[in-house]
C-alpha cells in the first residue's frame, strides 16, 4: 500500500528525498567549517 502510495505520488517523494539530501549537504558543509 505504501509503495503504490509513494508511486503514485513519486514527484512528491523525489522531492523530499531532494530536499532531504540538500539539507544533509548543508550539514556536512557546516561541519566542514567549524571543523
Amino acid at each position: 500500500k505504501a509503495a503504490s502510495w509513494a508511486w503514485a505520488n513519486k514527484g512528491k517523494v523525489l522531492g523530499w528525498i531532494r530536499d532531504g539530501l540538500a539539507i544533509d549537504w548543508i550539514i556536512n558543509k557546516i561541519n566542514d567549517m567549524v571543523n
